[in-house]
């Protein structure tokens, strides 16, 4: 690329067309001493990755959500109150704060085993491993590639390594609140490092007022009032904002 041959873009041109946190990524996904090769396809193909641990981020955070709504749904019964129907958003106010990373130190931890986020396959999960396993061997994997001059590249491939076995634990169980909590711990662990995954999660005030939407909708459903949940679900789309019925509820994000 150069300027007389007009095949070049600028940072500000690419930030018209791109979030920033793509842009950053992008670059963190090629060693700092490796020339970067730019181009559309490349863009768009970093574009896509993050958007892939964007949802997983999404799905954990809904999946606590959910968790949440049970919980209060079992004290209420216990307390005798009214309860809150199973598998709905969690009322405006209500379910799993932004995470932060707020008193995560970076390093390892005591005695943890030295390997890899990759070296275990999904379906251990279903071995019954101790669940700090999880999460422990990915942070160690994205330490040691920072700790090998600076290699991104290969501390994404730890952060990919972790999202896939965060998915497949998604899929095979309903993983209890604990576990999900740490889920999110780790992947701000990632991005303070990073300095990604930072745009997941939007203003309070939007989350509490797609999360009121969301719940509406939901109740509309539940009395059959089709057009009303159709209504809210364009209202929604309109400001981009994307539903998506599954198992456990509605989940929603950023078109």
């Amino acid at each position: 690329m150069s300027k007389s041959l007009g095949n070049f873009v600028t940072t500000r041109e690419l930030l018209d067309r791109y979030a920033p946190e793509v842009i950053r990524f992008y670059v963190l996904s090629v060693h700092y001493r490796s020339p970067l090769n730019f181009s559309e396809e490349n863009m768009e193909q970093a574009k896509s990755a993050l958007e892939r641990i964007h949802n997983a981020i999404l799905n954990v955070k809904h999946a606590l959500r959910v968790t949440n709504a049970a919980e209060e749904d079992g004290s209420a019964r216990a307390g005798g109150g009214p309860a809150t129907p199973g598998g709905q958003e969690t009322p405006p106010g209500g379910g799993a704060a932004p995470f932060s990373g707020a008193g995560l130190q970076r390093g390892r931890e005591p005695g943890s085993k030295n390997q890899s986020a990759g070296e275990e396959s999904p379906a251990s999960l279903d071995e019954g491993r101790p669940w700090p396993e999880l999460a422990r061997p990915a942070r160690e994997a994205l330490d040691r590639a920072m700790e090998d001059d600076f290699n991104t590249a290969q501390a994404l491939a730890a952060v990919f390594d972790f999202t896939r076995e965060v998915n497949s634990l998604l899929r095979q169980e309903k993983p209890e609140k604990r576990r999900l909590e740490e889920i999110l711990a780790t992947y701000s662990y990632f991005g303070q490092i990073l300095g990604l995954f930072q745009e997941v999660s939007g203003p309070a005030d939007l989350e509490a007022e797609v999360a009121a939407l969301v719940h509406q909708r939901e109740q509309a459903r539940r009395e059959k009032n089709w057009a009303l949940a159709d209504q809210i679900r364009q209202t929604l789309k309109g400001r981009g904002i994307i539903l998506e019925d599954t198992p456990l509820g509605t989940r929603w994000k950023r078109g």
